[in-house]
């Protein structure tokens, strides 16, 4: 059996190997084996690749955030059995998913029903999981209230667009280039601000802003680049609004003035989706991407892989993900 994994941290082209492993056992009662579909290439397997994430794990490891599956075997309990059954297709909620087979807790899978293709459903956890949670779980938002993000075009923020334009929340969007205010606004974003870095001030983009939405009050922004963008979009908030970073594509950290803190009250909290899966039963995060589910069926998301690769092609398919960074994901094919 097969699978990716590195031995010490670097460039992914140079320390992710293909490698032989032991074949997993019958599964234990409480488990499955899931033989792997499809699993994505997200910029954060590669910032761990590379010594450069949150955490560092023990070597040799295997990454892979997200994948789907096909449930091959199940244990003899009753209640694995009541959860899966062998043929079911399955999300795994666990990392180190680039590998042909493994064993999982029955409860660490959710068995989906939808008519989407496998490379589409290994793209469920992290993006949309993302933005549904951001809008649903993490803030107490009213229908009818405006959100900031900036990073307005990357997959997680065309999601927030799509699922806020559903839940009747409206969106100010954050985009570096104008080229792309129209592909924002056809997942349903709302009000699209062109930030070409308006001076040091961070004042600056909030007059934008208020020259789009006047007096319209925010009190969330979402933040997937850190650096001074975080600043700008304080200046965007009122007082006592919340900042939720959850991303680095700045590649530095997070960068806001005390006067923001102090006399604004602004606060900033960090998310990461993977914890979901600690704080929340897994029957509400299997009612979470149902219906997540149900609003991909009538709504345009962003699932569309950049290129599918097997195992055989690790070096194309890194050399692509390296370059796409925050564009449809590469998917990876044990």
């Amino acid at each position: 059996m097969r699978a990716l994994q590195f031995s010490r941290y670097g460039d992914p082209r140079e320390v992710l190997k293909v490698v032989d492993l032991p074949e997993p056992p019958p599964p234990a009662d409480e488990e499955a084996t899931v033989q792997l579909l499809a699993t994505p290439v997200n910029p954060s397997d590669l910032m761990l690749v590379a010594g450069r994430y949150g955490y560092k794990p023990d070597l040799p490891y295997i990454p892979g955030t997200e994948g789907v599956g096909r449930v091959l075997a199940v244990g003899k309990s009753e209640r694995a059995r009541a959860w899966v059954s062998e043929g079911d297709i399955v999300m795994i909620t666990p990392g180190e998913n680039w590998i042909e087979r493994r064993n999982l807790r029955y409860d660490t899978i959710v068995k989906l029903s939808a008519d989407l293709a496998p490379e589409q459903i290994a793209m469920l956890k992290v993006n949309p999981g993302t933005a549904y949670a951001l809008l649903r779980l993490v803030t107490d938002l009213k229908p009818g209230e405006t959100i900031i993000q900036n990073a307005a075009n990357s997959n997680v923020g065309r999601c927030i667009s799509s699922f806020a334009a559903a839940f009747g929340f409206r969106t100010v969007n954050i985009v570096r280039r104008k080229e792309v205010v129209d592909e924002v606004k056809s997942y349903g974003g709302h009000t699209v601000v062109v930030d070409h870095k308006l001076g040091l001030d961070p004042q600056t983009l909030a007059a934008a802003v208020r020259d789009e939405i006047g007096d319209t009050p925010i009190r969330y922004a979402f933040d997937a680049v850190g650096g001074t963008s975080t600043e700008r979009l304080a200046a965007c908030l009122v007082e006592g609004g919340t900042i939720i970073n959850y991303g680095a594509l700045a590649g530095r950290p997070c960068q806001i003035w005390p006067t923001f803190l102090i006399f604004k009250d602004i606060k900033v909290q960090g998310f990461w989706v993977p914890r979901l899966f600690d704080q929340f039963p897994i029957e509400r995060m299997m009612s979470m991407y149902g219906e997540i589910l149900d609003h991909i069926a009538h709504h345009k998301m962003p699932l569309d892989p950049a290129a599918r690769f097997s195992f055989d092609q690790l070096d194309e398919a890194l050399s692509m993900a390296m370059r796409q960074q925050g564009g449809s994901k590469v998917i990876l094919s044990p």
